[in-house]
């Protein structure tokens, strides 16, 4: 029979066990119920700049989600343009939570793109050999460009928020030479040979000519949600996860600890970058078979926003490019059915990410303990600290 002690100490521990859980929904709920705020906030403010335009706004977001949820088709579109967003979010997010702001992801996409077609495309080889060896030449090459930014912070105490925007530029116009010069194919167009058949993701209507038609959804959809797991996995059970999370929420306290920040932040930047790397490759392998000069802009800073706006966990992040990638194929059907500028939806998305913002900024002044002020009114004593007139008494 277990004793008295025995039983107290398990409902001890069943009641802590029971207090976390609860804790860590009320912490998801309150994240949550931020993220449909400032969705709902977007919208709200998208509608009154389509009425001003001439749109019904209900209409619009009827079309919106038809075109990016509605149909077989629809979810196809909205897997293909998700595939690489997905790549760029876990990418921002890593770096994110190792305490890096990654600026340099748009990049590090890009020269994994490049890495991975010139091995499609230069050597023969088996597919069991070929296409992992070109994946592996993104991974590696997103990671290389990494290492720069990283290098010039260990060893000059260089931002690594300028060198990565910084080498966002050298990568664009790099990659632009190389396609124009020495990779490019024929004089007529700025492209690099079409890769091997072996080193080419199939497409989904490849496998089933009735699947995915009219679309050019990819299994490399696939390779992304295993890099979510896997990632997931290594932030949640695993030594170095651990590490990675401490010095995102306290380099101090982590150094103090016994963490070796330098090999952290250097693991932190170089995975970073060789994911967005693999996010290049598998979307040249998917679709476009080929490197064209500025194939593609804006992978880089959109992940970074789906990173903000999954509130930079890998399954939030997850959510979020997928939410992204739906928004982009939502707004391609519009303006192909409708003729609605797409870069209206672009609007509506920079809102989600302002209202994000703004209520942080709200809670931060509504916590302010302004001198005279007592806890909980700071916003209001600011602003009338702000407005109302000094006392001559005050001024002398």
């Amino acid at each position: 029979m277990p004793s008295k002690t025995t039983k107290t100490s398990v409902l001890l521990k069943s009641s802590q066990m029971f207090k976390l859980i609860l804790m860590q929904l009320s912490g998801l709920f309150r994240k949550s119920l931020n993220v449909i705020m400032a969705i709902l906030a977007a919208a709200v403010v998208g509608s009154i700049l389509m009425l001003i335009v001439g749109r019904n706004p209900f209409v619009v977001y009827r079309l919106l989600f038809q075109n990016a949820f509605g149909s077989e088709r629809a979810l196809f579109i909205t897997m293909q343009r998700a595939t690489p967003l997905i790549f760029t979010a876990i990418s921002s997010s890593i770096a994110f939570r190792t305490g890096v702001f990654n600026v340099g992801v748009e990049g590090q996409f890009f020269i994994g793109a490049i890495a991975g077609t010139f091995v499609g495309y230069a050597f023969q080889l088996p597919m069991i050999l070929h296409l992992p060896l070109s994946l592996l030449a993104g991974f590696l090459g997103g990671a290389a460009w990494a290492y720069i930014p990283t290098l010039m912070r260990q060893k000059l105490g260089i931002s690594e928020i300028i060198t990565t925007i910084m080498t966002n530029y050298i990568a664009t116009f790099l990659i632009s030479w190389l396609t124009n010069y020495p990779m490019r194919e024929t004089p007529l167009v700025a492209e690099t040979p079409i890769v091997q058949n072996t080193a080419r993701i199939p497409q989904f209507v490849n496998l089933n000519p009735n699947l995915a038609k009219g679309t050019q959804a990819h299994l490399g959809i696939f390779i992304a949600l295993a890099v979510v797991i896997i990632t997931w996995y290594i932030f949640k059970y695993t030594k170095l996860g651990y590490q990675w999370r401490m010095v995102g929420l306290s380099a101090l306290f982590s150094e103090f600890g016994g963490i070796n920040m330098d090999k952290t932040f250097i693991g932190g930047m170089l995975v970073s970058g060789g994911i967005a790397g693999l996010g290049g490759v598998v979307e040249i392998l998917g679709v476009w078979r080929r490197y064209k000069d500025l194939f593609a802009t804006g992978f880089g800073f959109k992940g970074n926003l789906a990173s903000l706006l999954g509130g930079q966990s890998i399954i939030g992040s997850t959510i979020a490019a997928i939410f992204y990638g739906g928004l982009e194929a939502g707004a391609l059907g519009l303006e192909w059915s409708t003729g609605i500028p797409r870069q209206l939806i672009d609007i509506v998305v920079g809102l989600i990410i302002f209202f994000m913002a703004a209520q942080g900024m709200w809670s931060f002044l509504n916590k302010l303990k302004l001198k005279n002020g007592k806890p909980g009114e700071g916003m209001m004593a600011f602003v009338k600290r702000m407005f109302t007139p000094k006392r001559k008494e005050e001024t002398l």
